[in-house]
């Protein structure tokens, strides 16, 4: 069996259904990472560089990236990515609790600033009563437990 992974998750799909011999696929996975790195996550060939250096040394390196409000810690979006280039997450941050819902309007009516409010529009659209989408803090801690520990190595 073969994982592959795709924008709803992984599955396994028996080798016979690829149709694709194992080199075939390597060198597909190498396109689409190439891609990605291109168009979808910019990397400069410097950071190629680095990164190829660690991949060598460790596969406990990753990347993060976070939209966040000016002058402040508050973060509207984080993406991490494994040393490969692989997305271990890339989720809009849902500011809601159990007790308490948190819409798309109060976004906008805690940050009253152009860029922030361009930033949250981008992120999670117009403003509107809709709650904020997303994973909560406690989901994206979660999903990022099985990936990190002490030896981890992060580059923002």
């Amino acid at each position: 069996m073969h994982k592959v992974r795709d924008v709803h998750g992984s599955s396994e799909i028996p080798k016979e259904r690829l149709n694709i011999s194992i080199a075939d696929g390597n060198a597909l996975s190498t396109k689409i990472r190439e891609y990605r790195e291109e168009h979808q996550l910019p990397i400069t060939k410097e950071g190629q560089r680095f990164r190829n250096l660690w991949r060598e040394k460790s596969e406990l390196l990753f990347y993060i990236d976070l939209e966040t409000a000016t002058g402040s810690m508050d973060i509207f979006e984080i993406c991490v990515w494994d040393v490969n280039g692989n997305p271990i997450i890339n989720e809009a941050i849902n500011y809601s609790t159990a007790d308490s819902p948190f819409t798309i309007r109060q976004l906008y009516d805690r940050f009253a600033s152009a860029k922030d409010q361009g930033v949250i529009r981008k992120i999670y659209g117009p403003p509107s009563d809709l709650i904020t989408p997303g994973k909560t803090w406690e989901e994206v801690a979660d999903a990022l437990s099985n990936y990190f520990g002490p030896q981890t190595h992060i580059i923002e």
